[in-house]
C-alpha cells in the first residue's frame, strides 16, 4: 500500500490538514486469539514492579539470554503470534523510530502496542496500547503471567538436572509485555530493542519486519569495541522470513555496512536501504564516508525541501518507498510529507495518529520539536515512513 500524504501540524493551535491523492484503506488479517494456558497469582502493580525490579538488569556472562525468553513465550503457548510484530534495532533513534511507526500505523486505523524503555514516570510507561500506557492492572497480570511462565520453565529445568535460568527485568518485562498484548488483542506491536539484537529478548518474538536505524559506539564493553563487532550485534536480529529495513546510520562506513549486508545474504532477506539524497539532510546519523550505490537492492529515500527558520516554523521532507519510486517512474509523482514542531497534543488525521498524554509525548518532542532548531536526526521519521509502507502493504 502506498500514500501520498501531505501533513502539517500546527504548534501554537494544534491544527492539522491532511491531503492525500487516494485515502488508504486498511483490512488487517484477523490474528488468532490467545489465551493464557495456566492462571497466575494476582499482583497489585506495586508488587509486579517489586517482581521485576529485584531481578536485576543482566544476569551473570553463562546465561543463554535469548532462550530464556523462548522458552517462556512457547511456556505461555506465544502470545506473541497473535499479532504483528515490528522490531527495530539501532544504536541511536530506536525509541524515535518506534514512535514515529507506532503513530502512523495507529493512523492507518490498526490497533497497535508500543514497547519501549525505560520510562518516564511508572514501568507501565514501557507498554503502550492505541498510545496510552496500559493500566496498572493490565500490567501487573502480564508480570506474573510472565513470572509463573518463568518459574515452571526453571522448575522443569531442575527436575531435568539443568541449572535454571536467571530471568533478567528485560525479559520477565518483554514476555509481560506480550501477553499484555495480546490480550489486548491488538494488530501489530513495534518492539525497541533493549541492548544489542542478537541476544535481545525482543529477537525471541518472530517479527514481520526488522530495522537497524544506525551503528555507533555504544555498550562496548559487552558489545564490541567496533563498529563492524557491534553491527554483528544488532544485525543478529535479521532473521528469515523478514521485511528489513536499514536505516541511514547503516550507510558508512562499508566495512560496517557490508557486516549488515552479509547477515542478510546469509538469512536470505533483502533489505530496503533508506538513503538521504543528499548527505546534508542526514547531520550526525552516518559515519564519514559516500554511501555506495546497491542497484541490486530496494532503496527507499528523502530529501529535505523546506527547513526551519524559526520555532515553530515547517519542516517539509519527501519520503520515496520503493513502491512509490516505482510509481514515480512510471507516473511521475512521488509522495510528499510535511512534519512540523510537534505538540502535547497530535490530531489524528492520515498518516498521524493521536497521542495526548505529555509524559508519553515527551520523547517525540525531545526528537523532533527541539532538535527540529539543531538539525535534528530527522532520518528517523523517514525510516518509520518506509516500515510502515512495508507493514500495510
Amino acid at each position: 500500500m502506498t500514500n501520498d500524504i501531505r501533513s502539517t501540524v500546527v504548534a501554537t493551535d494544534v491544527r492539522t490538514t491532511v491531503a492525500t491523492a487516494a485515502a488508504p484503506t486498511v483490512d488487517p488479517t484477523e490474528k488468532g486469539r490467545w489465551q493464557a494456558p495456566f492462571s497466575a497469582p494476582d499482583m497489585t502493580y506495586d508488587e509486579a514492579c517489586s517482581v521485576a525490579h529485584d531481578r536485576g538488569f543482566f544476569g551473570k556472562v553463562t546465561d543463554p539470554l535469548l532462550e530464556t525468553v523462548v522458552d517462556m513465550l512457547d511456556e505461555l503457548g506465544r502470545p506473541d503470534s497473535a499479532f504483528d510484530v515490528v522490531q527495530v534495532a539501532g544504536t541511536n533513534g530506536k525509541t524515535s523510530t518506534c514512535r514515529y511507526t507506532a503513530s502512523i500505523l495507529s493512523g492507518e486505523g490498526l490497533r497497535c502496542a508500543l514497547y519501549t524503555s525505560p520510562e518516564l514516570v511508572e514501568m507501565r510507561e514501557r507498554m503502550e496500547v492505541g498510545g496510552r500506557p496500559v493500566s496498572r492492572d493490565a500490567f501487573a497480570r502480564g508480570v506474573s503471567l510472565a513470572a509463573e511462565a518463568g518459574r515452571r520453565v526453571n522448575a522443569r529445568r531442575v527436575d531435568a538436572g539443568q541449572p535454571p535460568y536467571h530471568v533478567t527485568e528485560f525479559d520477565l518485562l518483554t514476555v509481560a509485555a506480550c501477553c499484555v498484548f495480546a490480550e489486548a488483542h491488538v494488530d501489530v506491536a513495534v518492539l525497541e530493542v533493549g541492548l544489542g539484537g542478537r541476544w535481545d529478548a525482543t529477537t525471541a518474538t518472530h517479527p514481520r519486519v526488522t530495522c537497524v536505524t544506525g551503528i555507533g559506539l555504544d555498550h562496548t564493553r559487552i558489545l564490541g569495541d567496533t563498529l563492524e563487532a557491534i553491527a554483528a550485534e544488532k544485525g543478529g536480529v535479521i532473521k528469515p522470513g523478514q521485511a528489513c529495513v536499514l536505516g541511514v546510520g547503516t550507510a558508512t562506513p562499508d566495512t560496517m555496512e557490508d557486516v549488515l549486508l552479509d547477515r542478510c545474504r546469509e538469512q536470505g532477506v533483502v533489505p530496503t536501504l533508506l538513503r538521504p539524497l543528499d548527505a546534508a539532510d542526514a547531520p550526525g546519523e552516518m559515519h564519514p564516508g559516500t554511501p555506495r550505490v546497491h542497484d541490486d537492492l530496494p532503496r527507499a529515500s528523502y530529501r529535505i525541501t523546506h527547513r526551519p527558520s524559526r520555532v515553530g516554523d515547517t519542516l517539509i521532507m519527501d519520503v520515496t518507498t520503493p513502491e512509490q519510486a516505482r510509481i514515480a517512474e512510471e507516473a511521475g509523482a512521488a509522495a510528499v510529507m510535511a512534519l512540523e514542531r510537534i505538540p502535547a497534543d497530535i490530531r489524528a488525521a492520515g498518516g498521524v495518529s493521536r497521542m495526548s498524554d505529555p509524559k508519553m509525548i515527551k520523547g517525540i518532542q525531545q526528537a523532533v520539536s527541539i532538535p527540529v532548531m539543531a538539525k535534528c536526526r530527522i532520518g528517523h521519521f523517514a525510516e518509520a515512513q518506509v516500515l510502515q509502507a512495508i507493514q500495510i502493504d
